[in-house]
C-alpha cells in the first residue's frame, strides 16, 4: 500500500508542477492572434480545474494516508510535512485569487479585441504560472530531503 500510495503522490506532484510550468512558460508566447490567445487561456482555467485541482487533492490525501501508514516514522509536526500542507494551501490560493482569474481576464480581453488587457493579465498569469511552479519545486525539494525528519 505504501508504494501504491508513493506513486499516486509523485505522479500527482508531477502533474501540478506540469500544468504550472506549462503555464509559465507558454502563457504570453501564445499571443500571436486574438482568436488563438483567447483559446489558450480558456485552455489554461480548463488546466487547472482538470489537472491541477484533482492533483492537489490527491497529493493532499496520499500525503495524509502515507503519514498514516508511516506514523511511526514521521509526524504531522515534521517540517517537510507542514511545507507540504501549506503549499497545497497556498496552491488553491494562488489558483483562486491569481490563476483563475488572471487565465478567465486575459481569454474575455482577446475575445473582445483588447490586446493590451490581454497582455497585462498574460503578464499576470505568466507571473502566477512561475509562482506556482515554485511553490511545488520547493516543496519537492523539502520531500525529497525530508526536512525536519
Amino acid at each position: 500500500m505504501t508504494e501504491f500510495l508513493y506513486i499516486i503522490h509523485v505522479l500527482a506532484g508531477a502533474a501540478w508542477f506540469g500544468a504550472a510550468l506549462t503555464r509559465g512558460l507558454a502563457g504570453r508566447s501564445m499571443t500571436s492572434d486574438n482568436a488563438a490567445a483567447a483559446a489558450w487561456f480558456r485552455f489554461t482555467v480548463k488546466l487547472a480545474r482538470a489537472i491541477q485541482m484533482p492533483a492537489a487533492i490527491l497529493l493532499f490525501l496520499t500525503g495524509f494516508g502515507l503519514i498514516g501508514i508511516q506514523s511511526e516514522v514521521y509526524s504531522m509536526t515534521d517540517l517537510f510535512i507542514v511545507i507540504g500542507i501549506l503549499a497545497v494551501l497556498a496552491g488553491a490560493v494562488l489558483g483562486m485569487a491569481a490563476l483563475g482569474p488572471s487565465g478567465r481576464a486575459a481569454a474575455s480581453a482577446y475575445e473582445r479585441g483588447d490586446r493590451p488587457a490581454g497582455e497585462a493579465a498574460a503578464a499576470r498569469l505568466t507571473w502566477a504560472g512561475w509562482a506556482d511552479a515554485g511553490l511545488v519545486a520547493f516543496t519537492i525539494l523539502a520531500m525529497i530531503l525530508k526536512w525536519g525528519a
